[in-house]
């Protein structure tokens, strides 16, 4: 069974890796954002105007919980609404000016300072080979 990776090794790695971005990026305010919301961020900043419907397909989430990203995001002015005006019913979603400082800030910040901080006992090969690792798996499950 050595080769075999177990559910809880994944929620383990996803919780340590969620504390290595966290570490890359302190939070402006009064709190960071999870996941998700990144996620949903992230998929409007390449999708601008994109409904909650079209984010959820993108991104793989569930539509009710973008919608519930959604107005998070919205009730802290990261994102904002605007009407289609071919039909009142739909609202297309953007980004405020401030979520997209926030995307470049994450984009410039490379995560070997935090690695590097956060996990102190890692060699320099090790720090390497981790960083290379998730560069892989990013790029694998994109």
């Amino acid at each position: 069974m050595s080769g075999l990776m177990r559910v809880v090794d994944v929620y383990r790695l996803s919780r340590r890796l969620k504390e290595l971005a966290d570490a890359a990026v302190p939070a402006e305010g009064d709190g960071r954002l999870k996941p998700g919301e990144m996620e949903v961020m992230n998929y409007l900043a390449e999708n601008p105007g994109e409904s909650v419907s079209g984010i959820a397909r993108g991104t793989r989430l569930s539509k009710s919980l973008v919608s519930r990203y959604v107005r998070e995001l919205h009730g802290v002015g990261l994102v904002k609404y605007q009407t289609d005006c071919f039909d009142a019913r739909f609202r297309m979603i953007e980004l405020s000016e401030s979520a997209r400082r926030e995307i470049r800030l994450r984009a410039e910040v490379s995560v070997q300072f935090a690695l590097y901080e956060h996990e102190p006992w890692l060699s320099y090969k090790q720090q390497r080979d981790a960083l290379d690792l998730m560069k892989s798996l990013a790029d694998i499950l994109r």
